[in-house]
């Protein structure tokens, strides 16, 4: 691989835009993240005749020519020219010929002897400053393998999508993506600490059969947790978050072959509970418990596990004697004592639960 500067005026860069002659986003790419104060102090270095960091471009052999790094900076330059957004002083052009005639730097990649070559180089450059986040690195570093593209793929699964987890600030930064994997990484592995098991997942990679077989469970699972969102949306409960969704996931992969009526008796509780999970509820230990393992190490093995044996102290309890199950009757005294609600249990496919 080798290097070439040269300069590259405004002009010549919207052409290559307006013309569709450039790729401002290869596969390998980030979201496009900026903020509008991100793209002002863009336009008002370059009204200030201040340099900008160099734009690197690669010509593929199909002849596109490639934006490796220096997109979002592109995108805004077209935009302010296409006067979609202002300076800092919300003003469109002092100068127009001014601003088309300013001098870009521009470094043409060339003598590439594959395109794995690029999409280091992508990684290596932006791996060294602020600007790419995990889950974007491994999208560019990982682009070829099967636990990418079965993540990707399972992404856009609409029962997925309807349960509405993510902000829009979340998946622009491909966070979404990222907690996805986490639930990808548990159905291969199990419960693991969330701070290696990714990494070592995409190094090592999965098979086609894996692929299949991961995929088929992980859309068995969301789509019981859809028929449960229909009860009650998702959305709008403490089981949205991150902690709490991948342990009601991983509850519902232990137990995927419960009946829909059982699942949806055991929502109905984990809902009723839910408003008192709280790391400041000094009177239910069992509960305060729960909410730490939520906040804190909430990503270790250990806290994921607590959380889980939570889930099962209280929704597959199949002793008459409620006081042999210390969580569920720990939270049983609460509720009583707390004149909450009338704590009542019954019989309900081979479990005693809490009537609600």
């Amino acid at each position: 691989m080798k290097f070439k500067i040269e300069p590259f005026s405004i002009a010549e860069l919207i052409r290559l835009i307006d013309e569709d002659l450039i790729d401002l986003k290869p596969y390998y790419q980030r979201n496009d993240i900026w903020t509008r104060k991100d793209q002002e102090e863009l336009i008002d270095s370059i009204k200030k005749g201040y340099p900008l960091p160099s734009f690197f471009l690669y010509k593929n052999p199909e002849g596109i020519i490639e934006m490796v790094d220096g997109q979002q900076r592109a995108r805004t330059i077209f935009r302010y020219y296409k006067r979609q957004i202002t300076d800092s002083a919300k003003n469109i052009f002092n100068s127009e010929e001014q601003f088309l005639n300013y001098q870009l730097s521009i470094t043409n990649i060339y003598d590439v002897t594959k395109k794995e070559e690029v999409e280091e180089f992508y990684v290596l450059v932006n791996k060294k400053g602020k600007h790419l986040n995990i889950p974007e690195i491994n999208k560019a570093e990982f682009s070829g393998t099967n636990f990418l593209r079965l993540a990707e793929t399972a992404l856009t699964y609409q029962n997925f999508m309807n349960l509405n987890l993510f902000t829009e600030a979340t998946s622009k930064r491909m966070n979404d993506r990222n907690f996805l994997e986490e639930l990808l990484a548990y159905l291969i592995h199990g419960t693991q600490d969330k701070k290696k098991i990714i990494s070592d997942i995409y190094e090592k990679d999965i098979t086609n059969d894996q692929y299949i077989e991961i995929e088929k469970i992980f859309y068995k699972i969301i789509d019981r947790i859809a028929e449960l969102n229909e009860v009650v949306n998702i959305s709008k409960t403490r089981y949205r978050q991150k902690n709490d969704f991948y342990t009601l996931f991983s509850f519902i992969n232990e137990n995927i072959d419960a009946s829909l009526e059982l699942h949806k008796r055991q929502y109905q509780i984990l809902l009723a509970i839910s408003g008192y999970i709280s790391p400041s509820n000094e009177d239910c230990f069992s509960l305060r418990e729960y909410a730490i393992n939520c906040v804190s190490q909430s990503n270790s093995k250990n806290a994921r596990k607590y959380r889980l044996d939570f889930f099962n102290s209280i929704l597959l309890n199949k002793s008459k004697a409620i006081g042999d199950n210390k969580i569920l009757a720990d939270i049983a005294d609460y509720i009583d004592s707390h004149q909450l609600f009338d704590v009542k249990f019954e019989e309900f496919e081979g479990y005693y639960l809490m009537k609600i």
